[in-house]
């Protein structure tokens, strides 16, 4: 299978307008059963979200008519179904949103991908061993200073591969196995992330039911973004023509080297 081209668009809440009349009659009767206003304001972001990912990526028009000719409904599994004047598209897409913040990947030919939008914050030891695998939670005991990313990341890329299987969490996180591949030196990922916001991007695989997944994150300093498609995927691109429009300063992970032995290592136990 060759290797799948992942899209992203990257969005900020404060850009959704205000009024629903981009909403098609389909999506305000979805919002009229919404009564609690985080929810209504979330389900919002990532249908805006969406519909400025697909505009762009097809180069459709953009007025309001247009905008609410593209549906972004739902399958009986809850994974996103697009229409576009009536007519079902053939593309992949996952939605995430988190802390006002939108995104939207997108994938040609109706590959399955997913992505996800975390907060990088503390996490406790409990959360860690109720949701990661044995061999996850030791990977993260090899970390110090960089342990709330780390496992911001791989909650991250788990949400991910579960939205590319289209389960979402009725499936155990433990079942999905996510190591990271990225062996760059911390000083030489700053180095990159100075010199280009595009190559801060570090890579991830996983694991679950036998099938391997492939992965890529990016860390701001407030946010990790994951993606995650059933074969080998490129780099996501973004959209947006000036970088992803979000002016989040972008973080590196400082590597112990008790952990150098298993970053990228391909000798997992699933």
């Amino acid at each position: 299978m060759e290797s799948v081209n992942v899209y992203y668009f990257l969005e900020r809440e404060t850009e959704v307008p205000e009024n629903d009349d981009w909403l098609s009659p389909a999506e305000m009767a979805r919002l009229s059963t919404m009564r609690c206003p985080k929810r209504r304001a979330d389900w919002r972001l990532g249908r805006w979200t969406a519909k400025r990912a697909l505009a762009t990526y097809f180069d459709w028009p953009d007025g309001i008519g247009d905008v609410r000719a593209i549906e972004i409904l739902g399958l009986p599994n809850g994974a996103p179904r697009i229409v576009h004047h009536s007519e079902d598209l053939n593309i992949a897409i996952s939605l995430s949103h988190r802390a006002g913040w939108g995104l939207c990947a997108l994938a040609p030919g109706g590959r399955a991908i997913g992505c996800d939008l975390e907060v990088i914050e503390p996490r406790s030891r409990s959360f860690v061993e109720d949701y990661f695998t044995g061999q996850e939670q030791a990977f993260l005991d090899k970390w110090s200073s960089d342990r709330d990313v780390l496992v911001s990341l791989m909650w991250s890329a788990k949400e991910s591969v579960l939205k590319t299987i289209q389960t979402g969490l009725t499936v155990d996180t433990r079942d999905v196995l996510v190591t990271v591949c990225d062996t760059t030196s911390a000083s030489e990922r700053r180095q990159q992330a100075f010199e280009s916001r595009s190559a801060a991007w570090g890579s991830f695989q996983a694991w679950w039911a036998g099938k391997s997944f492939h992965g890529w994150y990016r860390c701001t300093d407030s946010l990790v973004s994951t993606f995650s498609a059933d074969n080998e995927a490129s780099r996501p691109i973004s959209l947006r023509i000036s970088g992803d429009g979000s002016g989040l300063r972008l973080r590196s992970l400082t590597k112990p080297e008790a952990a150098e032995e298993m970053l990228g290592s391909q000798e997992l136990q699933v």
